[in-house]
């Protein structure tokens, strides 16, 4: 994209900024003792207005710099610099370009190292915290569980050299080389953050929201593998809420920051409690992973799911001990699946295809369970 929007699956659509972004608060913790000014790259897509309302619940003052193309009614109280990532782009980086200072800059947005490079030389000297928003998919391979953030990334999935074309396929090598780059900069309180998947109000991907929606829904659901599988995902106003809280303190490192809680979580505990909250007549049906497999199921048709004994196990199985060890803390799941839920209702067409982009049709998912019954004993 080239700007300040994620390198996530779609937008919301833009009537959604009017509505405000407090969408299901907790209550505000308490102010902190001294005020700082917090300036935000991005900020009006997803994770932006999470860490916007987290600031603000702790009487921070925040400035935005994006833009102003995604959301653009978003936050209209708040100081808005207009510019673009890219420095050679129309005015660039020019309007943080005055001198000022900020106790803490929040970058979730740079596309590529050169463009987090630029504004890493700029600001290095004017913050006294920077944080980087990563991702836990620089890891080097995912074939075993607890990956701790001293494990070795994975460089080869994009390099400079493969040229500056941004897609979903390179993000996890750009976030990998950005990380590089970033750890280059002589900063006072450089801060890594390396969230897996983030879900909550405002997420555009489907992947959270299915499972809630098919519960919901009711009648018999596919539901895959035997429930012990384990799943990692966290919500953006707890990510938000804690990355606050680090930048507060002056808290440099590297962390990962998944959940939904500090213990390990299973499907089946996922599914299990959304059935209780939202549906309780809803049918859960377990179908073994290899029966999937052998039907041609996606792991976009499969959302949050990795079989413990594939490949890619270890994805969810992530170790946020160290980030948890500072502090990071979860809302509930029923609280996560009801929030999901409502997002989905209040946001989206009651008919909404979640097949054709993530989740399984309701057609495929029919003749896939009738097959399953039907399976030879």
């Amino acid at each position: 994209s080239g700007g300040c929007a994620t390198s996530r699956a779609g937008f919301i659509a833009s009537a959604t900024a009017a509505m405000g972004s407090a969408f299901f608060p907790r209550a505000a913790p308490a102010a902190t003792a001294r005020p700082a000014k917090i300036l935000i790259l991005g900020g009006t897509f997803f994770l932006g207005p999470a860490l916007v309302d987290a600031a603000r619940a702790r009487g921070h003052e925040v400035t935005l710099f994006n833009r102003g193309l995604t959301n653009p009614a978003l936050f209209p109280e708040l100081e808005k610099l207009r510019g673009d990532r890219y420095p050679e782009r129309g005015s660039g980086l020019a309007a943080l370009d005055t001198g000022r200072r900020w106790d803490a800059v929040i970058d979730t947005c740079a596309p590529l190292p050169r463009v987090l490079d630029a504004s890493l030389h700029l600001l290095r000297d004017r913050v006294d915290t920077y944080a980087f928003i990563s991702t836990i998919a620089v890891y080097d391979g995912f074939d075993r569980t607890g990956i701790t953030e001293d494990a070795g990334l994975n460089f080869a999935n994009w390099k400079p050299a493969d040229g500056e074309v941004v897609t979903d396929a390179t993000y996890f090598g750009r976030k990998a080389w950005m990380e590089d780059t970033f750890r280059k900069a002589a900063m006072r309180h450089p801060l890594v953050i390396r969230p897996g998947v983030i879900t909550g109000p405002r997420d555009d991907d489907d992947s959270a929201r299915y499972w809630p929606t098919r519960v919901a829904r009711g009648g018999e659901i596919l539901a895959p593998g035997d429930g012990n599988d384990p799943l990692q995902f966290i919500d953006a106003r707890d990510l938000a809420a804690w990355t606050i809280a680090m930048v507060e303190r002056r808290q440099g490192g590297t962390f990962n920051a998944v959940g939904p809680r500090a213990e390990a979580t299973t499907f089946a505990e996922y599914l299990g409690t959304t059935v209780r909250e939202i549906n309780p007549v809803a049918r859960i049906t377990w179908v073994d992973a290899a029966f999937l497999a052998s039907k041609g199921l996606t792991h976009r048709e499969l959302p949050l799911f990795n079989s413990r004994t594939g490949r890619a196990r270890g994805w969810q199985s992530v170790s946020s001990a160290r980030a948890i060890a500072q502090g990071l803390a979860f809302r509930t799941l029923s609280d996560v699946v009801r929030d999901e839920l409502a997002w989905q209702t209040t946001h989206f067409a009651a008919d909404y295809d979640f097949g054709a982009t993530r989740g399984i049709g309701a057609e495929r998912e029919r003749q896939i369970l009738a097959d399953w019954h039907a399976r030879p004993r």
